[in-house]
């Protein structure tokens, strides 16, 4: 899964490259409207285009027979049964092509959410920084934190016991890739917390676990070792929000919603059934 997970991000970083010169909101346009492009020519390859033009055709037919004999309630009953059975079967022929892209999708998403998911720290701006430790260690006064130059440590951790988590408040004193080093007795793991002016950076919020499912969510970085103290460390990045027309909203939305009007508006274009 980590191999898997290093060569999609290098993909991901190739075609963000690019990119990066632009506002988030224009590069997630673009990036949207290229994502539509690409589903619309996989459903064109993956899907039956000629038995979905028929049954187009003939859902218009029962459409109009359905208007045109409204005083005839058994032709309209008629109509509508046939008009549902073939809006059952249409979902037949576009079940396979859906379910082709939908892992692909997916996959895509988790990689970009470490562009647009969060925004990268600013100088002098303060988040906080998490970590939980292995089941079974509970002494939390064990686990401290080293930081660099660039870094400053703003009051005391806070210690949970319950959770076996240690929270720090950290201020990035200036621009870069700062190192965080955690230490329990003799042992170490490491996490760098980035800081930028830009409004573009591959963030990796979450160090994760050796787990399948976390490693999938979670594929900026190389898992915690077996072994680790560290079950889990995550710093708190701001959350992007994408500005559409006004209205700020996540970023998938945002993608989701701008391709697919692209790949309405270029089905004819493309001679694409949908």
């Amino acid at each position: 899964m980590e191999l898997f997970n290093r060569t999609m991000g290098l993909a991901t970083d190739l075609v963000m490259q690019p990119l990066q010169g632009l506002s988030p909101s224009t590069s997630l346009l673009l990036l949207s409207a290229a994502i539509g492009l690409l589903l619309l020519l996989v459903f064109r390859l993956t899907s039956n285009q000629a038995a979905i033009g028929s049954l187009r055709r003939r859902m218009a037919a029962h459409l109009l027979e359905f208007r045109l004999f409204q005083h005839s309630l058994g032709i309209q009953w008629s109509s509508l049964s046939r008009l549902l059975l073939a809006n059952l079967i249409y979902l037949k022929y576009a079940a396979r092509p859906l379910l082709l892209m939908l892992v692909p999708l997916a996959l895509l998403l988790v990689q970009f959410n470490q562009w647009y998911g969060y925004q990268p720290l600013k100088p002098e701006q303060t988040v906080l920084v998490a970590l939980k430790l292995a089941g079974g260690q509970r002494d939390l006064s064990k686990v401290q934190l080293k930081i660099g130059d660039g870094l400053e440590l703003v009051g005391r951790p806070l210690r949970i016991p319950q959770a076996g988590e240690v929270n720090w408040s950290v201020r990035p004193r200036r621009q870069g890739t700062h190192l965080l080093t955690f230490q329990f007795e003799s042992r170490q793991v490491q996490k760098e917390i980035i800081t930028s002016g830009q409004g573009m950076a591959r963030i990796s919020a979450v160090t994760p676990a050796q787990d399948f499912w976390d490693l999938l969510q979670h594929p900026g970085e190389p898992p915690l070792p077996p072994d680790s103290f560290a079950q889990r460390i995550s710093v708190n990045y701001p959350a992007r929000r994408i500005n559409l027309l006004g209205w700020e909203t996540h970023w998938v939305v945002f993608l989701l919603i701008v391709s697919t009007l692209t790949a309405l508006a270029f089905k004819r274009l493309l001679r694409v059934q949908i």
